[in-house]
């Protein structure tokens, strides 16, 4: 009786061990030919191990144990931390459901692939005033997929304001976003920053174009990033004709 209550004393301690998750994998994007980073950063108590697999169709490949690579491509992937993997490279064949599997626990993520937009705009529907309901836009052009946008106005996310959709796209899967939102301006808006952000799942702000607002005559664009580099070969392209 006393050897039954033991083991089952003792079975409940080692439930109780089991690891904890500090961080589960989480659905992650990465630029064509880039690195990307699944997380998956756990304690363990009880001695588990920790593998990463990749799901493709109905067969699961074993992809690492711990911190060894079981990949036949070794350079493929690494192990980081406690036990982030990174994929090298990043491929369209890459793309899929990888799981993170720690004793009789797998937590699941999905890799994409994308190609950032060409290019990313901010601007005015109409001419801003000081008294007027004015849409602000943001667009990013061929796009794979077609990114989310995000729209700041002087850091403050404004984007639960805009109405998002996507146009012109493609059986490539390439096409255009856009973010209109509607601002009632006021004395308080002007010289403001407005900031579009590009973004997919797991990467943030891939891109971003920010207006800097004049409303008492126009604007005056201020560009950053990707966009001003863009911007910059352009100009530069011109003045060498």
């Amino acid at each position: 009786m006393y050897i039954e209550r033991d083991k089952d004393v003792k079975t409940f301690r080692k439930a109780c061990q089991a690891a904890t998750w500090q961080i589960s994998p989480y659905n992650t994007s990465a630029v064509t030919g880039e690195n990307a980073t699944l997380a998956c950063i756990a304690i363990t108590s009880n001695g588990e191990n920790i593998q990463w697999k990749k799901v493709v169709g109905s067969s699961v490949t074993a992809l690492t144990l711990d911190s060894t690579i079981l990949a036949s491509d070794k350079s493929k992937y690494a192990v980081s931390g406690q036990y982030n993997l990174t994929v090298m490279n990043v491929q369209t064949s890459d793309e899929g459901l990888y799981q993170c599997v720690i004793g009789a626990t797998t937590k699941e993520a999905s890799l994409q692939t994308v190609v950032l937009p060409t290019n990313v705009s901010t601007y005015w529907e109409t001419s801003p005033t000081i008294g007027n309901i004015v849409n602000i836009t943001c667009r990013a052009t061929y796009g794979k997929p077609p990114p989310y946008l995000r729209i700041y106005k002087d850091n403050m996310d404004i984007t639960n304001l805009a109405y998002y959709y996507t146009e012109n796209t493609r059986s490539s899967g390439y096409g255009d976003a856009v973010a209109s939102a509607a601002l009632t301006l006021t004395a308080l808006d002007v010289n403001k920053d407005i900031r579009c952000e590009v973004e997919y799942d797991g990467l943030y702000n891939a891109m971003n174009y920010t207006m800097n607002t004049n409303l008492n005559g126009g604007a005056s664009i201020k560009l950053h990033g990707l966009a001003a580099a863009l911007m910059f070969v352009m100009v530069a392209a011109v003045q060498s004709l």
